[in-house]
C-alpha cells in the first residue's frame, strides 16, 4: 500500500469498516459487497451511523430529517439518502419500512415528513368563512390539511385553470380548488368528495376529458361544466390546435362529452377554458 501511495486511504477505509462492524454488525453483508463506497465517502461515517441508530430506536419519526435531535449536519441525511436507505433496509425492523415506496421515496419509505405541495382553495360563499374558520376567502393548503377539511353539504368546484378559479362566480355553499391540471389525481382519496356535490371544469380536449373520466371513475356523481360538444360548437371560433393523441375514448363520459372527445381526437382540437367569455361562465353558474 505504501509502494502504490495508498496507505493513508487504506487505513481510513479499514477504520471505517471497523467502526461499522462495531456499531452495526447487521451491515456485514453490505460491507462485503459495497465496501468501495466507503473510500470516497466525504463525511464522518460515525455521523451516518448516528442516524441509523436513532431510527432503529425511534422508527418512523414523523418529522423532517433536519429535526432529528442529533449533532450532525442538517443536510447529512438529504445528501446521503441512497447509502442510508441501503443500511436502513438491513438494520430496521421490516414492519417500520413502508416497502411500497422505493429508495427514491426516502421520506415515505422511512416515515419522515416531506415538503408538501400546496393547493389553492377559494370559498365561493361567505357563510363558509365562519363555518370553516378560514382566515380569508382564498387560502392554500397542503394535501394532508385538505384531506381533513370538514366539508358537509357543500358544492365542490374543481377548476383546472388557476385564474379561472380566482374569477369564478359566487356559488351558494360553494368551495373551489384550482390550478391542478393532471394533479387532479391527488384528490382521488379525498373523503369529502364522496358525500358532496362535485363539478369539474377543465379544457375541452383529449387530456381534459380524460381527467374528467378518471375523476368520475372514482366519484360517479361528478358533473362537468362547459365540457361537451354543445359548448365546443357554440365557441368554435375560439378553438386552437390540441395535442395529437392515440388515447382510446374514456369510459366515464356522457354522450355529449364523448362526442366532444371524438371531435378533439380526430381533428386535434382544444378549447381552453380561459378562452370562454366570463359572461358564459356566469350564465352557467346561474343555474347551479
Amino acid at each position: 500500500m505504501r509502494y502504490v501511495g495508498k496507505l493513508t486511504e487504506f487505513r481510513q477505509l479499514t477504520q471505517r469498516i471497523d467502526i461499522i462492524r462495531q456499531q452495526q454488525p447487521a451491515l456485514e453483508s453490505w460491507l462485503a459487497q459495497h465496501w468501495k463506497q466507503l473510500i470516497t465517502l466525504e463525511v464522518d461515517v460515525r455521523d451516518l451511523l448516528k442516524v441509523v441508530a436513532y431510527l432503529r430506536e425511534h422508527p418512523r419519526p414523523n418529522c423532517f430529517p433536519r429535526e432529528l435531535p442529533l449533532a450532525i449536519s442538517t443536510k447529512l441525511i438529504e445528501s446521503h439518502e441512497k447509502l442510508l436507505a441501503e443500511w436502513l433496509d438491513l438494520v430496521l425492523d421490516p414492519n417500520s419500512i413502508a416497502s411500497e415506496f422505493t429508495h427514491r421515496q426516502f421520506a415515505k419509505r422511512y416515515g419522515f415528513r416531506e415538503v408538501e405541495s400546496h393547493y389553492l382553495v377559494r370559498l365561493l360563499d361567505t357563510e363558509l368563512l365562519r363555518e370553516l374558520s378560514f382566515p380569508g376567502q382564498e387560502i392554500s393548503l397542503p394535501l394532508s390539511s385538505l384531506r381533513e377539511l370538514a366539508l358537509r353539504d357543500v358544492h365542490v368546484v374543481l377548476v383546472e385553470n388557476k385564474v379561472n378559479l380566482l374569477t369564478f362566480p359566487k356559488v351558494k355553499r360553494g368551495i373551489a380548488l384550482g390550478g391542478l391540471g393532471h394533479g387532479i389525481e391527488v384528490l382521488l382519496d379525498m373523503p369529502w368528495l364522496t358525500s358532496n356535490r362535485v363539478t369539474y371544469w377543465g379544457d375541452i380536449d383529449v387530456e381534459g376529458l380524460s381527467i374528467l373520466s378518471r375523476l368520475r371513475e372514482r366519484y360517479p356523481h361528478v358533473k362537468s361544466m362547459l365540457m361537451d360538444d354543445d359548448c365546443l360548437c357554440r365557441w368554435e371560433p375560439l378553438l386552437i390546435r390540441g395535442n395529437e393523441s392515440t388515447l382510446a375514448k374514456p369510459l366515464h363520459l356522457t354522450e355529449g362529452e364523448g362526442r366532444a372527445f371524438e371531435k378533439c381526437l380526430i381533428a386535434t382540437l382544444r378549447l381552453e377554458q380561459e378562452r370562454i367569455p366570463h359572461s358564459e361562465v356566469l350564465r352557467i353558474c346561474g343555474s347551479f
